[in-house]
Parts: structure tokens; sequence; C-alpha cells
């Protein structure tokens, strides 16, 4: 969905103008349907940091915004102010390169603006100025430029269903498969630092840009107060890969099956539309990360990565022209998969009678992208259990 046109309050009942969540507050938009990216693309952003031209924001499918004048209160002295909500590393984005467009900002909108220092970890700005609707055009502009620059900002967390972290059991027979497979097909190109260990064994429903404590606030309030379905066991069972060339893969996965898949389902589209009603998601990520189907229900295709070529430690830290990395991402050696998946496709001795069953209930848990718990898995920032 681009966001090409803005629109007065009476546009709202149009049917190509629609509410658009940016930073927690809602604005009134003109919208229009664009191709869906492809799966390699979704994860990549294009966007350019607007610099005060409306023009070129129409042309790039930037929002361009009506602002509401609530919020913003008035002062004795007739003056005008508003505290906006503003993630403390997006604030460079306000500012520009030598305070340029924090400077244009206050001159077209006659307002002043207040950033905090660098490193006071104050996730807000504020407006000043002496009407209200030069206050409200300044928080819209700045607006457009946090929506931006988030857009650019990477993901920090992610919704998911960890599958093997307190089961002595799974994380036994999960390092059994493992050193099977390098036994027998480990080479300078597979090596088991590429296995994914037991305990970060997981399930990603979506990935998350959480970049305030409100905003970690409000994703655990929306976990744990969200009603759930009841969720069965999942099995994981045989490997499967992506692309049409087992010989050449970055990843390879175990398969998700079971009773509970219908249950994740229900509960991954029922929390990523409420973190979409609290700003936390916005329909441009669901989109790109292709969430739902063309019918709203879940499109997430349930999978558990046990190898990553990413992982695989002493390859190029650099992007190798032509390599697999992706911009800006080190080069990625594919490695040949035929044999693991002859030998081991469906899981020898894992057959539907002695699949791997996880631990019921399920437990869901938003977690950091970095760091670990002392188990050696995803470090939560909350969790709660299928009931």
């Amino acid at each position: 969905m681009n966001v090409v046109s803005c629109h007065s309050i009476s546009d709202l009942s149009s049917p190509d103008v629609k509410l658009v969540a940016v930073c927690g507050r809602n604005y009134r938009a003109q919208v229009c349907e664009e191709e869906p990216l492809e799966q390699e693309e979704r994860f990549q952003d294009a966007h350019e940091a607007w610099d005060g031209d409306e023009s070129k924001c129409q042309a790039s499918g930037t929002p361009m915004l009506v602002d509401h004048e609530d919020g913003i209160d008035e002062a004795p002295n007739g003056s005008y102010s508003c505290r906006m909500e503003a993630p403390a590393d997006l604030h460079s984005s306000v500012i520009g390169k030598g305070r340029a467009m924090l400077h244009k900002l206050e001159r077209e909108a006659a307002v002043s603006i207040t950033v905090p220092r660098k490193g006071a970890g104050v996730h807000e700005i504020t407006i000043e100025g002496a009407s209200q609707e030069g206050v409200a055009s300044a928080r819209s502009r700045i607006m457009i430029l946090l929506s931006q620059a988030r857009r650019r900002c990477e993901y920090n967390y992610f919704l998911n269903i960890p599958l093997c972290n307190t089961s002595a059991k799974a994380v036994e027979r999960l390092d059994s498969l493992s050193s099977s497979i390098i036994q027998q097909y480990g080479d300078r190109i597979l090596t088991s630092d590429m296995f994914v260990k037991p305990v970060r064994l997981h399930l990603t429903l979506a990935m998350l840009k959480l970049l305030t404590p409100a905003e970690c606030s409000r994703a655990i309030g929306i976990l744990q107060e969200t009603p759930l379905p009841q969720a069965a066991e999942l099995k994981l069972q045989g490997l499967e890969y992506m692309n049409d060339d087992p010989s050449s893969l970055d990843v390879l996965y175990l398969k998700v099956g079971g009773a509970g898949t219908r249950c994740v389902h229900e509960a991954a589209e029922t929390l990523i539309r409420r973190l979409e009603e609290e700003g936390l998601l916005d329909a441009e990520e669901i989109a790109k990360q292709r969430l739902f189907k063309e019918n709203g229900q879940s499109n997430i295709k349930l999978h558990a990565t046990l190898i990553n070529s990413k992982y695989r430690k002493g390859q190029s830290e650099k992007p190798v022209k032509g390599g697999k990395g992706g911009k800006g991402q080190p080069d990625r050696v594919p490695f040949d998969a035929e044999g693991i998946l002859a030998t081991f496709g469906d899981w020898a001795g894992f057959q539907q009678s002695d699949a791997l069953v996880t631990e019921t209930p399920l437990t869901l848990a938003i977690s950091h992208l970095a760091g670990s718990a002392p188990n050696g898995g995803y470090k939560p920032l909350a969790t709660r259990s299928f009931q």
C-alpha cells in the first residue's frame, strides 16, 4: 500500500481514504495498491529520507499525512506546544546534517523544536509555536521523517514460538540428528557452526522494530492480554527447502506439522492485527513480510531452520560482487544438500509414529534478536503459554 496524497477530515468517507498509523498516531491518507514483493525482497527497503519537498514524497509513495490538533496544549500566554513520542535512535532524521533539517522545519512552520541531546535516552520531541496550525504542521512533518527513518532500521525483536528450549529429550534428539549429518556430509562448506542450536529452534511469526520502552510495553500488553485459541501439539518431521536447487542451498528447514498448526496460524493472525492497531507493525511491513494472504488469513510458512549458511564462521565479512549476501550483507556460500535430503529427508527414525513432538502447552514469545538467555536460547522480552 502506497500513501500518495493528503485529505481533509470530510474525505474519510471516500473508499480510497484510510487511517494510517504512524508512531502510534492515526492519520488520514489516500492509498493505492502496489504489487507484492518477491520473497527475497520482503525485508529490503529503498526509501530515501524526506528533504521537505512534498513532490518527491508523492513520487516515491511516501506518506502525505494530515495531522489532527489533538494533543496540542495551549499555554496561558496563547502559545501552543506538544510532546510527541520519538525514538531516540531516530532523532538524527529530524535534526539532519548540520541541523539543516531541524532549522528548515522550524522556519517553515514558525515553531521551536527541542530534540534531547544524543545519548540522553529520552524518546520524545517537543514542539512550541505561536499557532496551533504551525505546531500541528511541524508534528506531521516530523512524523513523516520518523516513519521513513524507522523503515531503514533493522529488526530488533521477533514474535515466535520456541520449540525445544526446555525439553532435554528434544535437545538430545536434535543434537543427534545434527551430529549424524556432520559425520556423513560435513566438510569445509558444511560446518558444525551452521547448525542452529536446539535451544534456539523456533517458529518465526513476525519481525518487529520496538524502539522505545513504551513500544516494548505496548507489545508486552498485546501478547499478555489478547485472547488466544487453545493449541494442540506440533510435530517436527523431515527436512525441506525453499528453492529449486537442493545442490545449492543457504537454508535447510525442519518440517512442522501436527494439529497445533491451525491454532498457531489463528494466534498469529490475531496478534499481528493487534500489533498493527497499536502502530507497532504497519501495513507496509506486513506486506513486505507477506504475513497475510489476499483473503486475510495467515500466510506464514511454519518452518524451523536447522542449517543456515549465514552462521558459517570464517566466511567473508564484506559484500562480494555477485554474492548471495544481498545489499550490504556478507557473501554467503551455499552448500550441497542433495545427500542430506536423500538420507535424512524423512528424518530416519522419526517417522509419523515417532516424530519429535513439541511441548504442550506451546509458548508464544517476543524475543530479542541480539543476546542470549542463560540457557543459550533467545532472550525473551515476554512469553505466554497457549491455554
